[in-house]
């Protein structure tokens, strides 16, 4: 669960900076991202991304088992956006690399969205 915001510099260049919550914590995740287009005139696309998190784990309540954590993320997700609507529509994997306490995989983050487009 989280708060997503996402800019684009260009048509095909975003940045996506995200606030999560899991059970596990809280992180802070910037992503630099690529779109690519499915075609002349549609309205579908894929990106491609890597960034960054830094955040803790546990809880913050009971600090024995509450610790910091950082990393490198990586992205690939669709997105469809309909001409002349206000929604945008996708899916996303986000899988990560932990770089504090050893170098530890995880490619458990995956969700489905529905944003608000803001001109």
């Amino acid at each position: 669960m989280g708060l997503t915001l996402k800019h684009h510099g260009s048509i095909s260049l975003g940045f996506e900076s995200m606030v999560m919550y899991r059970r596990e914590g809280l992180r802070l995740v910037g992503l630099l991202e690529k779109h690519f287009s499915l075609g002349k005139g549609t309205d579908s696309y894929i990106y491609v991304g890597a960034g960054g998190h830094a955040g803790y784990n546990g809880f913050l309540n009971d600090e024995a088992l509450t610790f910091p954590v950082a990393g490198v993320d990586f992205i690939l997700g669709f997105e469809y956006i309909p001409r002349g609507g206000y929604f945008v529509f996708g899916v996303d994997v986000k899988p990560h690399f932990k770089a504090l306490n050893g170098w530890v995989f995880s490619g458990n983050v995956a969700g489905a969205n529905l944003r608000l487009m803001i001109d």
